[in-house]
């Protein structure tokens, strides 16, 4: 045993033997604590027992006060000790053990109060015989609590006697454990010098004897040393060291084939440029180099989603191609932490790349750049644990495997360039020989795609404001239709409205309605097509492919070379639509010519050139057909010659008034009863000089006759237009009349008088008088009536000048030219807000009745009266009904001269009333539905404002509003309880409210109670209207409880009389006109000695003769068949 083991056990004893006294001091401690906590309660119990013996005592002074004087203040001074009598009880609550023995006396006192309020309902006390009678059961009750709250006293009177005696026990208890522990403690200090003495000395001597013998070279001193103590560890330490030794000869050969295998990883690097080749090269490397199971490597992809087997040592079946970086809980860990993982015994679960459980498999992330590329894993069949070294080797493996992905990258890359350079070269050489637009789109998509590894391309050009597809690669054909765009809308609609390049590496990322309409891609690239600063179009091409054929995302080197691409295609474009327009252009020459051949020809007029000297040039069919001759015939001839000849049209004079002038010139001449008109057009040569006239003859005698006619007309549209003006000035209604743009063009004096705006104001502006939030309707009316319909008896909303809202009728129609083409618009509006007003208040009116009716009818439905002031309360305050948030029923004691809280209705706090206005809200129960379930479900009376309002009387003597409802059967509207003299004080403190309204109810012109309501939750004013609607409702309310309460009676009559009936000693029985007996009293049930439902429904002379008919001689008999009354003595066989 070591010195440290024989110290350690030493201490350890003797703090466990502390900590027992330890313990057993803190117990006594805390039995003091707790004995003195138990006096300083018990003091507290004292002292709170006086206090409530005073507050009770004081309470019965003023009741007895008040039954002996009669004065009011007694009365305020009850209410006051009463609370203090209750604070005491509520304070008393903590400190007394027997919870049921505090209730019992609660008990009493609540008996005594009862008591009190008895007393205190006399309105004059002093004097009268039943008061003193109420004051002796006072001042008995008061002796009883008096001496129970004394026996309480008493109880904690003897705790305090045991918790001084248990203190005196526990301090002698602690003179004899201070006593041990002191003792315990001088004979620990002795045992442990003896102890540290015997067991230090020794050990260092030996320790001096053998330092000596490995000083003079015995290596092999320390081998038959088997001490255990410390002695013994320090001889076994110099073991180790020759150990040591031995082990780093044996690591340094380690560290040459560790060398060795690095150098020829970096051999193969260096000398191998395509990736898969010098992974594989590597992992054979390096499992031959400790004869490893498996030696492999997975990279990402692209996307960075899914790892891919890029080399394994050896053919195995165990490993997965490829999985998800999300499967497998250590692939996801070297994720997060890019630290090694070591796992023995890993299985598929815990991996996700292999099939089948190996003993033993290590991980490593590949990094570069701070961002892990894949993973190289070591895999052994059997269990084994690796090494640091080896861990390290593995390590510097992965990094350079890093290094090797980089390089092959790099080559990639310049690979990819080379290959677009060469595309980018055949593109362009297509781009400068191909002119057709069509063949050269077609081109471009199909090499863009090739050049790119996309997997389709379009090409969109921008048509007003629809992007056109005009080529495609790639996609399916009964796509194309539904791919065309928007300028604004989807990836290529932003592309062409913004003019920049948008590139997507995940389209599920982006928002719905910017994804690629009806392809699912993964990536997009979108890049304007522009020309100058001018977008005409755009190109996208959708999900690249990687090496091995699978979807990558676009990178921005590839958004690059498409903006360069689209350079070149726009520039082609441009190329290509500038040969189109010229070959357009000179198609629409040749067009021009025909159409103008056709035009001179086919003219319903005639057409002359004239040159300077006034030779015909050219005519058309027209003139050869009014000089009955050919062109041939005339051209080359001078117009003097052959017109004047004609006589009365020459073209000869009109040119000649152009060739001097030089402009264009039309004269009017007449042959007869025709009329023709004759226009000159210069054409001049490059100088400006006139060198031919070409003079058009048109026939305008039907122009003529037609402008007399159109002058006779324009005086008759003057009379009415002169007619309509005073009729439209003078009208009550506003008639205004505005362009198709809603500008106004008329304003009349109606208008300015129902609109406020004058007609200066009004004119050349849009409709003043439309407000804001209907500016959008008028705009979809204005574009009805350009359609030309007419919008009649339209009831809406305008604004006059000052602001203020009206309610008007309005009739919109179109004002068309000759033609029918709608050119204004016309606005007839009259104002009906007066008229609105009267039908609101009719509908208003007419609900309030509608709810009265309904609510008067479910009242009606039911008599008992606890069941009907529920109903009423519940329609008070329901929303469909009245709509206050509490309602209490005060009805009239006579007797006592007060008013009493007789049942409420409504929340207790706002979180409840808000509860119960969202669960209304839920059920959607309606107003009936809730009166039905009132009337046919079980009554409650558990609420916290029923409790409360059955408490609450107040005095008939006193001025508050429900005093004075009473005496002066009126209402009243309390709208501030701080400020008003007649805000009753008891119902405030108990409620809280700060407005309320009080109606009386009066049946046959006698007030029988009152009516309170308020709405204290929802804070909405009390108005007059809700007055008039409350007063109306009062006097149904009081006619109700009259009727129930005279129902009342007479059900307490009837079962007096059917006390009566079932105590007659004789047989009574009552049956119907055919003898079926439907009632009997007990008497006959005892003689016929048969249940009573067995005999009622049967017929008197089946139970009472035992026969089938009727008993001629029974005196019941006669008097159904004889109508009258018979009293006869009768000996009956069957019953004796």
């Amino acid at each position: 045993m070591s010195i440290r083991l024989k110290l350690s056990i030493f201490l350890l004893v003797f703090i466990l033997i502390a900590s027992m006294f330890g313990g057993g001091t803190m117990y006594i401690f805390n039995r003091i604590s707790d004995n003195l906590d138990l006096l300083k309660k018990t003091s507290e119990e004292y002292r709170l027992h006086e206090e409530l013996k005073m507050s009770i005592v004081e309470f019965s002074t003023y009741v007895k006060s008040w039954a002996f004087t009669g004065e009011q203040r007694y009365r305020r001074l009850y209410r006051g000790s009463l609370s203090k009598v209750y604070m005491d009880f509520a304070a008393l609550q903590d400190y007394v053990p027997d919870k049921d023995e505090l209730k019992d006396v609660v008990s009493n006192f609540e008996e005594l109060n009862r008591t009190a309020r008895k007393i205190f309902s006399y309105a004059k006390p002093k004097g009268n015989q039943a008061v003193l009678h109420l004051v002796g059961q006072v001042e008995e009750t008061e002796l009883d609590i008096l001496t129970s709250v004394e026996e309480l006293h008493t109880e904690s009177l003897k705790n305090v006697t045991i918790a001084v005696r248990d203190t005196e026990e526990s301090k002698a208890r602690l003179k004899l454990y201070v006593a041990v522990l002191v003792f315990i403690t001088v004979f620990s200090v002795i045992f442990l010098v003896l102890l540290i003495t015997r067991s230090i000395g020794r050990p260092f001597r030996e320790l001096l004897i053998f330092t000596e013998k490995i000083i003079s070279g015995q290596a092999d001193a320390m081998t038959g040393v088997d001490r255990s103590d410390e002695f013994g560890i320090i001889a076994r330490r110099f073991g180790q060291v020759l150990s040591k030794l031995k082990e780093s000869e044996e690591s340094l050969r380690k560290r040459l084939s560790e060398t060795e295998l690095l150098f020829e990883v970096t051999r193969i690097a260096s000398s191998t440029l395509e990736l898969k080749e010098s992974l594989k090269l590597i992992t054979e490397t390096v499992a031959d180099w400790k004869g490893l199971d498996y030696v492999g490597v997975y990279l990402l992809n692209a996307e960075g989603q899914v790892f891919n087997l890029q080399a394994l040592n050896k053919d195995a079946e165990i490993f997965e191609r490829s999985f998800s970086v999300d499967s497998g809980e250590l692939c996801r860990k070297i994720l997060d932490t890019r630290e090694p993982v070591y796992k023995e015994m890993p299985t598929e679960k815990d991996v996700a790349f292999i099939k089948r459980s190996l003993g033993s498999l290590i991980l490593f992330p590949i990094i570069r750049e701070g961002r892990c590329l894949g993973l190289f894993f070591i895999g052994v069949e059997t269990v084994r644990k690796f090494t640091e070294n080896e861990l390290n080797i593995a390590n510097i493996l992965s990094n350079t495997i890093g290094t090797i992905v980089r390089n092959a990258e790099l080559y990639v890359s310049a690979m990819d360039r080379l290959n677009k350079i060469t595309v980018l070269y055949e593109l362009s050489r297509d781009l400068t020989t191909l002119l057709d637009l069509e063949d050269l789109l077609s081109r471009v998509v199909f090499e863009v795609t090739r050049l790119l590894n996309a997997k389709g391309c379009i090409i969109r050009l921008q048509e007003d404001y629809t992007l056109k597809i005009k080529a495609y690669y790639g996609v399916p054909e009964n796509f194309i239709k539904g791919m065309e765009t928007e300028v604004g809308e989807g990836i290529a609609g932003k592309v062409s409205s913004s003019g920049k390049s948008i590139l997507v590496e995940n389209v599920a990322e982006m928002p719905e309605d910017t994804r690629v309409p009806l392809l699912e891609v993964k990536s997009v690239v979108c890049v304007p097509l522009k020309i100058g600063y001018e977008v005409i179009g755009t190109i996208g091409l959708y999900d690249k492919k990687g090496p091995e054929g699978e979807i990558v995302s676009f990178n921005p080197d590839d958004l690059r070379t498409t903006e360069g691409i689209a350079s070149l295609i726009s520039l082609a474009i441009e190329k290509a639509r500038i040969f189109e327009k010229e070959l357009e252009k000179e198609k629409e020459a040749l067009e021009a010519k025909k159409r103008l051949d056709v035009l001179f020809e086919s003219v319903q007029g005639g057409i002359v050139t004239l040159d300077r000297d006034y030779t015909l040039l050219s005519i058309n069919r027209f003139v050869e057909e009014f000089l009955h001759m050919r062109a041939e015939d005339v051209v080359g001839r001078s117009a003097l010659e052959i017109f004047h000849e004609k006589g009365g049209i020459c073209p000869h004079c009109t040119a000649k008034l152009t060739f001097e002038a030089g402009d264009i010139n039309i004269i009017t001449q007449s042959r007869g009863a025709s009329y023709a008109e004759l226009s000159s057009y210069p054409i001049k040569n490059e100088e400006g000089t006139v060198v031919e006239a070409v003079v058009l003859i048109q026939d305008i005698t039907d122009r003529v006759l037609y402008q007399e006619e159109i002058l006779a007309l324009y005086k008759e549209v003057a009379q009415t237009k002169e007619y309509l003006e005073s009729l439209i000035d003078n009208s009550a209604d506003a008639i205004v009349t505005t362009d198709l743009k809603g500008v106004v063009t008329s304003w009349n004096r109606g208008a300015e008088r129902i609109y406020g705006f004058t007609e200066e104001e009004a004119m050349v502006s849009f409709l003043p008088f439309i407000p804001d939030f209907l500016l959008e309707t008028e705009m979809q009316y204005i574009e009805r009536i350009k359609q030309g319909e007419t919008i009649k008896n339209i009831e809406t909303l305008r604004k006059k000048r000052d602001g203020a809202m009206i309610e008007v009728s309005l009739t919109l129609s179109p004002i068309k030219d000759a033609s029918g083409e709608v050119i204004g618009i016309s606005g007839i509006s009259r104002d009906i807000s007066e008229k609105k007003k009267v039908e609101k208040e009719l509908i208003r009116r007419n609900q309030e009745l509608s709810r009265l009716f309904f609510i008067s009818s479910a009242m009606r439905g039911t008599l008992e009266l606890e069941r009907l002031l529920r109903m009423v309360l519940t329609a008070v305050t329901m929303s469909d009904g009245l709509g206050f948030n509490r309602a209490i029923l005060f009805l009239l004691d006579e007797e006592k001269s007060v008013l009493r809280g007789t049942m409420g209705v409504g929340p207790a706090t706002p979180e409840e009333a808000w509860q119960i206005w969202e669960r209304l809200s839920i059920e959607k129960k309606s107003l009936p539905e809730i009166l039905r379930d009132i009337e046919d479900g079980p009554l409650r009376k558990d609420s916290f404002l029923d409790r409360l309002s059955t408490g609450i009387e107040v005095d008939l003597t006193d001025d508050t509003a429900l005093s004075r409802a009473v005496r002066e059967r009126r209402s009243f509207s309390i709208h501030d309880v701080k400020h008003d003299d007649l805000a009753d004080p008891a119902v405030i403190q108990l409620l809280g409210t700060e407005a309320y309204a009080v109606v009386p109810l009066i049946a046959r012109n006698k007030v029988i109670g009152v009516l309170w309501v308020d709405n204290y939750f929802n804070r909405k004013p009390i108005t007059d209207e809700d007055m008039r609607f409350l007063s109306g409702f009062s006097d149904q309310i009081a006619s109700a409880i009259e009727s129930a309460r005279l129902f009342e009676k007479v059900k307490l009559a009837e079962a007096e009389l059917e006390n009566i009936f079932e105590s007659i000693s004789d047989l009574l029985y009552i049956t119907t006109e055919d003898y079926t007996i439907r009632n009997i009293n007990r008497a006959v049930v005892e003689k016929i000695g048969r249940e009573k439902k067995e005999i009622v429904g049967r017929k008197c002379y089946e139970i009472f003769h035992g026969m089938d008919e009727p008993y001629d001689k029974c005196p019941h008999h006669k008097t159904v068949t004889t109508q009258k009354a018979y009293i006869e003595e009768l000996e009956d066989t069957y019953r004796g």
